[in-house]
């Protein structure tokens, strides 16, 4: 009996590893889906305001990034604002719940804040555009691999206290009461 209730908790745990691989694949997986509307009200007026923020172009994003890297703290205040069209653009890029949307939006603005400070500490970067965006892509992949990795701990937490709560049942019935600690 003792052996087919470690087998049991054995196929448990593997299916808590394998659902956590799914969801892992179906984050990292880019998605074309739209969004519209959101039920945040918050999350709503903010991807309001940013229609009203102007896209860069290529050349103008270089030029401002040279004036980024040579001290220009009143272009690179307008360089933020006008490249979270780009961090809403990546977060959209994934398959999450609306909640998770608005973490990766957070990590990806934090990602961009410190790719611009690594940029100026770095200013002969070769390709300061894609370095920044890696960047903003780095946060919110470490962002997503973390809260896997919660998930996936308290998913196999909770398969082990099923586990123990079953044996404990499973006890009773042969034993006649319940075990102790």
């Amino acid at each position: 009996a003792v052996k087919s209730y470690e087998n049991a908790a054995k196929e448990q745990l593997e299916e808590v590893a394998r659902e956590g691989l799914e969801k892992k694949s179906a984050i990292k997986g880019r998605g074309s889906k739209s969004r519209a509307e959101f039920r945040s009200e918050f999350l709503n007026m903010y991807l309001n305001e940013l229609k009203y923020i102007k896209k860069m172009t290529d050349e103008e994003e270089m030029n401002i990034i040279n004036l980024i890297v040579n001290g220009d703290s009143e272009a690179e205040a307008g360089y933020i604002e006008r490249k979270l069209h780009t961090v809403v653009d990546k977060a959209k890029g994934f398959e999450l719940t609306e909640d998770y949307f608005k973490e990766l939006i957070e990590e990806g603005n934090i990602g961009l804040l410190m790719g611009l400070k690594e940029l100026k500490d770095n200013p002969d970067e070769d390709n300061p555009v894609e370095f920044i965006e890696a960047r903003i892509e780095s946060f919110m992949q470490d962002f997503i691999e973390e809260s896997l990795a919660l998930e996936s701990s308290a998913n196999a937490m909770v398969a082990k206290v099923n586990f123990v709560s079953d044996a404990a049942k499973k006890m009773k019935e042969i034993n006649g009461s319940s075990p102790t600690l």
